[in-house]
């Protein structure tokens, strides 16, 4: 649910801009599968602590929010704002694909691991942007995935 609402407001921004967030987070996952090969189990579980990830996840889906509903001269800064809370599903596809091909060379699986990121995110916004998502269906997602926060950081 993180990555959806960040791929849905990376369609609405500029094509440049787009793939150039898309580069980058596909880059950003090549790092991060490189950084987990150093750590064990318990660090990574550590890592993804679900009321800390929750709780940074509401903060965000509240920017997006208030991405929707501005109107003024302020929203040129959060209308660039990329998502930040996607590194989360970044580190979790670099901690399986670490530990999923054993032999492989840990640069050779960050390339690869930031290969199909970046197809992948980028190719989600294009898909995106093909079915006219914006602003509305920014914020429908953005609310559902307030809701699913709020359950889930009340489970945990």
């Amino acid at each position: 649910m993180i990555a959806i609402s960040a791929v849905v407001k990376l369609s609405i921004m500029p094509v440049r801009i787009m793939v150039a967030y898309s580069l980058f987070w596909g880059i950003a996952a090549g790092i991060l599968t490189i950084i987990m090969t150093g750590l064990s189990k318990q660090e990574l579980s550590s890592f993804f602590n679900i009321k800390e990830v929750a709780a940074f996840e509401f903060i965000e889906v509240l920017i997006f929010i208030g991405f929707v509903f501005s109107r003024s001269n302020k929203s040129v800064l959060l209308r660039f704002y990329p998502g930040l809370m996607i590194a989360v599903p970044l580190a979790l596809v670099s901690s399986v694909a670490v530990r999923l091909f054993p032999g492989i060379d840990f640069n050779l699986t960050g390339v690869l691991t930031g290969l199909v990121v970046f197809l992948t995110v980028g190719g989600a916004a294009l898909l995106c942007r093909y079915l006219q998502a914006g602003k509305q269906s920014l914020y429908l997602i953005s609310f559902i995935i307030m809701v699913i926060t709020i359950v889930i950081y009340g489970m945990a």
